[in-house]
């Protein structure tokens, strides 16, 4: 007989020898899991008693959070904006402090008179693009790049699953090229949100295993010791699109210092 409680208390500690900073709360998000139950549930239920197949499931998710698999990935979801978004080793984990990208954006949308074009530069899982699309309650054009087909899989799954899949234009390649490339439209205004890789090889080393083991490199990695070398290549391919289009366009980038503009 086994009682959710007890199982909850040994592998907390389990977890905290293994260096988990917040072992408690991923105890706890694997066995809601475990069991398909809410989190609240735990609480609710201290005596539940796992049956034999779920006990296998929570050991089996415990195991590889010890191995420093990230959360997100051993579930294959992440909250993000208010929305779940599937995740896994092709795309990097949305962060919290991404959720600034969309409501900057947000904030440009509403005082906007005329249509604009929202461009998601890097998209990864569709996060950004996704929940601006979703919350957005006007008639823009929404569009998302990446140099990855699986990760634009599976950002288009994940706008299947939040009904925007229709309102979203996929696009493979190099930062906004094949936009550049694509039929003209017309535009009041343009924002170009990305959120590209930064770290240099040197800063890499230091990061915790659960980015370093299991999020992609490539979504991470700068190829050099220049920290903004792909928001550089960005800006230059902009100062092409302002003279294609020859409106405002704002843009929206994630670094470590925080969202910013990045002079060439």
């Amino acid at each position: 007989m086994y009682f959710i409680s007890q199982y909850l208390k040994a592998t907390e500690r389990r977890l905290e020898t293994q260096g988990i900073h917040s072992p408690l709360i991923d105890a706890e998000v694997l066995m809601s899991v475990a069991i398909n139950r809410p989190r609240e549930f735990l609480y609710a239920h201290p005596e539940y008693e796992m049956t034999d197949e779920e006990i296998v499931r929570y050991d089996a998710f415990i195991s590889r959070r010890c191995n420093r698999e990230p959360v997100a990935y051993i579930t294959g979801k992440k909250e993000f904006y208010g929305l779940n978004f599937f995740v896994n080793d092709s795309v990097l984990i949305p962060r919290p402090e991404t959720e600034e990208i969309v409501e900057n954006t947000l904030a440009i949308l509403k005082k906007s008179s005329g249509k604009c074009a929202v461009i998601d530069v890097g998209t990864g899982s569709g996060c950004i693009i996704i929940a601006i699309a979703k919350t957005s309650l006007m008639h823009h054009y929404y569009a998302a790049v990446d140099i990855s087909i699986d990760a634009l899989n599976i950002a288009r799954e994940n706008a299947n699953q939040h009904g925007v899949q229709n309102k979203i234009a996929f696009f493979h390649g190099n930062l906004i090229e094949p936009i550049l490339n694509a039929p003209q439209k017309k535009f009041d205004a343009i924002i170009i949100a990305a959120n590209l890789p930064y770290i240099t090889p040197a800063q890499y080393k230091t990061l915790e295993p659960e980015i370093v083991r299991y999020e992609p490199g490539s979504a991470l990695l700068t190829p050099t010791d220049d920290s903004y070398y792909y928001y550089r290549e960005l800006e230059k391919q902009t100062e092409i699109m302002k003279k294609i289009y020859s409106v405002p366009i704002y843009r929206l980038y994630e670094t470590d210092k925080g969202i910013q503009k990045i002079p060439i």
